[in-house]
């Protein structure tokens, strides 16, 4: 065995303990590496999650609180800003639940009916290009060279109070009948339009609510309710619009071109006045041979 001096003895003893103490500062190092690399992962990956739940979450309101977009509206209405949704229970329409519009007609209930229709729009004219379908210009002031309309739940309105009048003929002369007791054709072709209108629009929105049956312990029996819950646009927000940017419509025969411009010529219905006795005297275009068939077969059923 190899013999040492004392002083090469206190040489090696010193050496190896700092040997041993520099092992030891390098575990400690380690460990305190590990640590801090540890809680960045950590730190980092919390980021993340923060920064993409923040995303999602911004996804999310955007995509429940932007405007409403119809979905039964691809073509441009003036209006469609305004469309939105709301949960409504229907009134029965009897008894108890009868509405202001039901009853017998007096100025106060004709009024309610004429504030849902009477209303032309001049929708701007820098829209024209956005209308799926050509509509003639406003050839009078303030709204000359703005587009002339209406909206559809405003003729709709109309016809159906048409057919509401024509129970009381006294009270709004509005009757296929004349005071003489003469078919009024006229007349008659305005209701037929009015209601395959109504048909034709009802089918449009299809209405697939569900109605409910209770149990009607008097007569024995389920009985149908109306009364249900739907789900509505809000009607009057967008007949008060309709309102505030109502504009007079002149019946006359003033007409504004402007160049560039392309709306079909109309060779609908026009204007008749037509009694059995007195024929058929046509004040405007069209609809004649329409109505004179029409006349001819109710001759032959006679």
């Amino acid at each position: 065995m190899a013999q040492y001096s004392q002083a090469e003895e206190v040489l090696y003893n010193t050496d190896y303990e700092k040997e041993q103490e520099g092992d030891e500062l390098l575990g400690e190092g380690r460990k305190s590496i590990d640590g801090a690399a540890i809680f960045s992962m950590w730190r980092g990956c919390f980021t993340m999650s923060l920064i993409l739940n923040i995303f999602f979450l911004g996804v999310i309101i955007a995509t429940y609180t932007k405007p409403c977009k119809d979905p039964s509206l691809p073509f441009y209405s003036p209006a469609e800003k305004l469309v939105e949704y709301q949960p409504r229970v229907f009134s029965e329409s009897f008894e108890e639940q009868r509405t202001e519009y039901q009853g017998v007609p007096n100025d106060e209930r004709d009024k309610l009916w004429l504030d849902m229709y009477e209303a032309f729009i001049a929708i701007p004219a820098e829209q024209r290009r956005l209308l799926a379908n050509a509509t003639e210009r406003m050839p009078w002031e303030p709204f000359r060279g703005d587009l002339m309309s209406a909206l559809s739940i405003g003729h709709q309105m109309h016809c159906l109070d048409q057919l509401r009048q024509s129970f009381w003929p006294q009270r709004y002369n509005n009757s296929i009948w004349n005071a003489d007791g003469s078919f009024d054709y006229l007349q008659f072709g305005h209701f037929d339009h009015c209601i395959d209108m109504l048909r034709q629009s009802l089918m449009c929105a299809c209405d697939i609510a569900p109605l409910a049956f209770h149990w009607n312990p008097n007569t024995k029996s389920g009985r149908i309710r109306f009364d249900t819950l739907r789900t509505c646009r809000n009607c009057e927000k967008i007949m008060k619009w309709s309102t505030d940017y109502k504009a007079v419509y002149h019946n006359h025969n003033d007409r504004l071109v402007v160049e560039g411009d392309h709306v079909p010529e109309d060779t609908g219905p026009g204007l008749l006045a037509m009694t059995p006795k007195d024929g058929f005297e046509e004040i405007e275009h069209g609809w004649a041979s329409h109505v004179k068939q029409m006349y001819s077969q109710l001759r032959e059923e006679e």
